[in-house]
């Protein structure tokens, strides 16, 4: 795979990235084959892999950064499954638990990271301070969309509809977050 560096795995969850790079690995492996090349690993041993350690994803460290963007714990179902895990197992940082799979794609987008949906939340999310419902964030939405142009709508449709299989929509959508947090402070 070092022949093509430009060669980009994005995708809405760890896991469905990793699938994505197995894929790849899995038909550059046949096609070098059926060019007659013998030394190549089978592809049993790709499947052994974890993907989540390799990248680093189950390093207490990076769990932590994780669950430090969550600290009202509105992400209930990462929390619950963590609770869960850590009962059973008596560890919070188990690989086993962290490498669900997910099925998702940016057309169902729900967000998923080790298996959990991270914008799942609560009936109400911690706004400022205090706590708005559903229909209050709707009406603010709604005030919010018909400040835009036509152009800015136009570019969140993109965004937000996008396969999101090229590098710039996911920075572009990793700029909108950022510019949101930074008018949340």
């Amino acid at each position: 795979m070092e022949e093509h560096p430009t060669e980009a795995f994005t995708n809405t969850s760890a896991d469905k990235c990793w699938e994505t790079i197995l894929d790849r690995l899995n038909a550059e492996i046949e096609r070098c084959k059926s060019l007659g090349e013998q030394e190549l690993p089978p592809l049993e041993v790709l499947q052994s892999i974890n993907g989540h350690k390799m990248f680093g994803f189950l390093k207490p460290s990076i769990i932590q950064a994780i669950e430090a963007q969550d600290p009202s714990h509105q992400c209930v179902e990462y929390w619950h499954h963590k609770e869960l895990s850590s009962e059973s197992s008596g560890s919070g940082n188990d690989a086993s638990k962290c490498s669900n799979g997910s099925s998702n794609s940016l057309g169902d987008v729900k967000t998923k990271l080790f298996g959990f949906n991270l914008i799942k939340q609560e009936q109400e999310d911690n706004i400022e301070g205090h706590f708005r419902s559903f229909e209050e964030m709707k009406s603010l939405l709604q005030g919010f969309l018909k400040k835009a142009s036509p152009a800015e709508l136009s570019a969140m449709l993109k965004l937000f509809s996008s396969n999101s299989q090229v590098t710039q929509w996911r920075a572009a959508f990793v700029a909108l977050i950022e510019e949101i947090q930074k008018g949340c402070r």
